[in-house]
């Protein structure tokens, strides 16, 4: 039990100098342009892009590659404005897979930042090992690094949804979601599956009152290892952008909103 504390205590560790490092690339001196970041998971190499589009801004990042319509949208805001988008690479697929020796894992990126959610992504697929675990813990420190916006500025997910597998009425009472929502507003009822997810209640009112469907996420949220979690433990702000695939102008317009609320 000794020997899992001080592991857990490491790895909270290492989670926080990666957010914190001033070794890391810092978006608000980021100069316009793009590269690349490779992370080696066993034997695999994952690439993580980063398009700045100009100095300063919110983070826009997208952990599923084949949601393609958010990366999309992202990048015709950001042509008039400013931040940068990163994005996990992962062959077109929603899950990274990679290989340690002869063996192939696989796992949700989207479930890797926090040990409970990384364990339980990879034992998913029995991927589960002592080395693909360490594998994810350098991969989403790799990605904190990225994503540490700006004072003042926002870390904005860019997500989508096929329209019947996750919309905002999940999150009312009696929804499948609905422990890990602390407030939850529905005002475009005949688009649920276009809707936020925030942390701040600043954003949820102001979203709300912008008439957005919106959720609030609770303190006491689920830990599926998601990076909304991750956000919600470290006390974050953090939004959410979940549209439907195909639905450019929608999410565009969401998008929109979060820069429009954004100090100037």
């Amino acid at each position: 039990m000794r020997q899992v504390l001080v592991n857990l205590m490491g790895a909270q560790r290492l989670l926080r100098e990666a957010w914190q490092s001033s070794r890391s690339v810092d978006p608000a001196s980021a100069t316009p342009g793009q590269c690349a970041k490779t992370v080696w998971l066993c034997d695999t190499e994952v690439a993580l892009n980063v398009e700045v589009f100009a100095e300063g801004g919110p983070v826009f990042v997208n952990l599923h590659e084949n949601e393609q319509t958010s990366v999309a949208a992202a990048r015709a805001v950001l042509r008039t404005a400013s931040g940068r988008l990163v994005r996990l690479c992962a062959k077109g697929r929603r899950h990274v897979v990679f290989w340690n020796g002869s063996r192939p894992h696989a796992f949700d990126p989207n479930r890797m930042f926090t040990d409970t959610g990384a364990r339980q992504a990879l034992s998913r697929y029995a991927s589960l090992s002592d080395a693909a675990l360490d594998a994810l813990r350098q991969l989403r420190a790799e990605v904190l690094q990225l994503v540490r916006a700006p004072p003042g500025q926002a870390v904005v997910a860019l997500h989508n949804n096929s329209g019947t597998d996750y919309n905002v009425r999940q999150y009312q009472p009696g929804g499948s979601c609905a422990a890990d929502a602390a407030a939850v507003a529905v005002l475009v009822p005949q688009r649920p599956e276009d809707f936020f997810v925030v942390t701040d209640l600043r954003w949820f009112e102001r979203l709300r009152q912008l008439g957005f469907n919106v959720v609030l996420q609770g303190p006491t949220v689920r830990d599926d290892g998601s990076l909304s979690v991750w956000f919600q433990q470290q006390g974050l702000s953090y939004i959410n952008v979940e549209a439907r695939h195909q639905r450019l102008a929608e999410q565009q317009q969401m998008l929109r909103a979060v820069l429009d609320g954004l100090p100037g």
